[in-house]
């Protein structure tokens, strides 16, 4: 991850906590789907942790083929996809809108 994308993925911390201290959300369980997902692993590749809180992931979702960033440079975020009609996790080299 980029520090131009861990700025962002700040940057949409801070944008939450001015809307009434809200947060990007932590998902403990399945659920949980409905929300962005505040977790990365630009720290220490493939050792997911959420922002909020800095602990460790204990509940995990990923797609098919999940997640499949293989080094530091790439895919340190987390979005929830549509896998034919189910949502699940995938890692990306971004956050975005989409």
């Amino acid at each position: 991850m980029t520090p131009k994308i861990l700025s962002v993925l700040y940057q949409l911390r801070n944008h939450c906590k001015k809307l009434g201290n809200a947060y990007l959300a932590t998902i403990d369980n399945l659920g949980h789907h409905d929300h962005w997902i505040g977790g990365s692993d630009y720290y220490v590749e493939g050792s997911w942790r959420w922002l909020k809180t800095g602990l460790g992931i204990k509940y995990f979702n990923w797609g098919p083929g999940q997640p499949s960033g293989t080094n530091l440079a790439e895919k340190d975020c987390i979005a929830i996809r549509n896998y034919n009609g189910t949502y699940m996790w995938s890692d990306e080299d971004y956050c975005h809108t989409q």
